[in-house]
């Protein structure tokens, strides 16, 4: 028994020897087949070919506001605002983009940027505005929000018009000069001592009503045009503009202010 126990010690010991020793294993490659070690860092570079470059970086979890000190900048993380660019533009990761509707075009202009011999109201001074198209429905959303809110009347001697102009051809040489545009039509809000309608004018200076299509919120209006009162049009440029009722060539301010706003 005695012999017997002494063999398995023996044994016992030889196989922990062997399992003490390191053997190292290399990487295999044969016929099509390549089984190479390789990791995910956190370095990145650059692919270049033509006159394009891809930069890019897998995993840089340390993104933070530029530390100073003396002569020197440290900046982590995240490409540090494009600092490896020559571009004059910066961009930062993770990028996020909004998504793009290609139904809707809209603007935003800046406050106070009213015309010469303006009135300088509020409500006369253009925020924001935009073009929806609803296909299904056959009918274009227009919207504007002013400064301040829209009266719900207003005297006759400061009857005003919150217009749309559509260049519905999106050829300028075409119907009414405006600015960048040649327009085809005129969506008008009208506020006057009795309330407030919309009404359509064309080239030819035909008036349409279009019944109960605007919606008064505070400083937003809302315009529900069926693309019937537009020739069917559901692309256009455009750009807003407010001016008296009178069209006396005074106007309150114009958005944009250069150009105009595409609706492909």
């Amino acid at each position: 028994m005695r012999t017997l126990a002494r063999r398995f010690k023996l044994c016992g010991l030889a196989l922990l020897l062997c399992l003490s020793v390191a053997v190292p294993v290399w990487a295999q490659s044969g016929g099509g087949y390549n089984l190479t070690w390789s990791t995910i860092d956190g370095g990145g570079g650059t692919s270049a070919g033509g006159i394009y470059a891809l930069s890019g970086t897998a995993g840089q979890p340390d993104a933070g506001p530029a530390m100073r000190g003396g002569g020197y900048t440290l900046v982590g993380g995240f490409w540090s605002g494009g600092a490896s660019f020559t571009s004059r533009r910066a961009i930062y990761l993770p990028l996020v983009l909004r998504a793009y509707d290609p139904n809707r075009s809209a603007l935003s202009d800046p406050a106070g940027d009213w015309l010469p011999g303006a009135v300088q109201l509020a409500s006369s001074d253009i925020r924001a505005a935009s073009v929806e198209r609803r296909p299904a429905e056959s009918v274009l959303i227009l919207t504007m929000q002013l400064a301040g809110d829209l009266p719900a009347t207003l005297p006759a001697d400061q009857r005003n018009r919150w217009v749309w102009l559509l260049d519905t051809d999106r050829n300028a040489l075409t119907g009414d000069p405006w600015y960048d545009l040649g327009v085809e039509y005129e969506v008008n809000l009208h506020i006057q001592s009795d309330g407030f309608y919309v009404d359509v004018r064309d080239v030819s200076d035909n008036w349409t009503p279009v019944p109960d299509a605007a919606a008064i919120n505070g400083n937003k209006v809302t315009v529900q045009l069926p693309t019937g009162y537009i020739g069917g049009a559901t692309r256009c440029n455009w750009m807003s503009v407010v001016e008296p009722f009178d069209r006396s060539g005074v106007r309150f301010d114009i958005a944009p202010n250069s150009g105009y706003v595409p609706l492909p």
